[in-house]
C-alpha cells in the first residue's frame, strides 16, 4: 500500500499551463527555458513514481525529449526564436500526453476511503495500535509484538470495509493478550490443537482466578463475536467491525493493567485471596 499524492496532478497541470503561457511561435529561447525546466523536472518526478500510468508515462519521456533539445547547450546558443517546426513538435508532444493522461486517470484504481465514525483515518490505516494507550502499547511491544500487527492489520480492514476480515485479526490480538496470563499465574497453555482456542483459555484461566471482571468481558468476546464469526455464513458488518474493535481494546487494556497487578502480587498471595 501507498499514499498517492493527488495533489501533483494539480501542480503538474499548472506547470504545462505557465508554460504554454510562455511557448509560442518566434518566442525567444531564452524568455521559455526556464519553463521548460520546470516542465522537465515535473515530468520526470511523474515517470519515476508508481503510479501504474504506463501509456502517459510513455509520453511523458517523449515530451522530456522535446524538452532537453529546446533547453540544451548547443539550442540556446543559438539567439533564433522558437521555430515553427519546434513549435509544432513540442505542442504535438504535450497535446499526446494531456490526451492519453485524461484517457487513462479515469481507469485508475483510485478510491475516496469513507470516515469510521470519529476515528482518525490515517491512524486507522497506518498505526491502528494507537488507538490504545501509550503504557499498553509498550507492554505489547514487549511481550507480544504480533498483537501489534494484528490490532493495525484490524484498523486497515476496518478502513477499507473488509469488516469481516478485521474480526479476525482483532481475535488474533485478543488471544495473544490472553495466552500472555498463563507464565503469570504459572500454568501452561493446552497444546493440542482442539484445546487452543479462547473458550479453553478463558476456561483455565477462570479455574486459576482470573479477575471475575476480565473473564466477563472474554465471554462476551467469545459468545457475542467469535464464536458466531466461526460460521462461514456469518459475516460482520462496518458497525458491528468497529464496534468489536473498540470493545477489543477496552479488553486488551484491562488485561495488560491486570497482568502487571498480579505480576507486582507478592509471591504465594493468590488472585482469589
Amino acid at each position: 500500500m501507498e499514499r498517492v499524492n493527488g495533489y501533483f496532478a494539480v501542480q503538474l497541470g499548472l506547470v504545462i499551463g505557465a508554460f504554454l503561457q510562455h511557448a509560442r511561435p518566434t518566442t525567444a529561447i531564452t524568455a521559455i527555458v526556464v519553463h521548460a525546466a520546470n516542465l522537465q523536472r515535473m515530468l520526470e518526478v511523474f515517470t519515476a513514481q508508481t503510479v501504474p500510468l504506463p501509456l502517459s508515462k510513455g509520453r511523458a519521456r517523449e515530451l522530456v525529449a522535446v524538452l532537453s533539445r529546446l533547453s540544451g547547450e548547443e539550442r540556446l546558443k543559438v539567439a533564433s526564436p522558437l521555430s515553427s517546426q519546434e513549435y509544432t513538435a513540442l505542442a504535438g508532444a504535450v497535446i499526446a500526453f494531456q490526451n492519453v493522461l485524461a484517457s487513462e486517470l479515469p481507469a485508475l484504481n483510485l478510491y475516496l476511503i469513507s470516515k469510521k465514525r470519529a476515528y482518525d483515518m490515517s491512524t486507522l490505516i497506518a498505526q491502528a495500535e494507537d488507538v490504545l494507550p501509550k503504557d499498553v502499547i509498550a507492554a505489547l511491544s514487549n511481550q507480544a509484538r504480533h498483537a501489534i500487527d494484528d490490532i493495525r492489520e484490524a484498523g486497515r480492514c476496518i478502513a477499507f470495509d473488509t469488516s469481516t476480515a478485521a474480526g479476525f485479526h482483532v481475535f488474533r490480538a485478543v488471544e495473544a493478550v490472553v495466552l500472555l496470563y498463563f507464565p503469570v499465574f504459572g500454568i501452561n497453555p493446552p497444546q493440542k490443537p482442539p484445546e487452543r482456542n479462547l473458550g479453553r483459555y478463558i476456561s483455565l484461566l477462570e479455574t486459576a482466578g482470573l479477575d471475575v471482571k476480565i473473564v466477563e468481558m472474554l465471554k462476551h468476546l467469545k459468545d457475542h463475536y467469535r464464536n458466531p464469526l466461526m460460521h462461514p455464513e456469518e459475516f460482520l458488518t462496518s458497525d458491528e467491525a468497529v464496534n468489536l474493535f473498540g470493545f477489543a481494546q477496552s479488553a486488551i487494556t484491562a488485561m495488560i493493567a491486570d497482568q502487571r497487578k498480579e505480576r507486582e502480587k507478592p509471591s504465594g498471595v493468590s488472585s482469589t485471596a
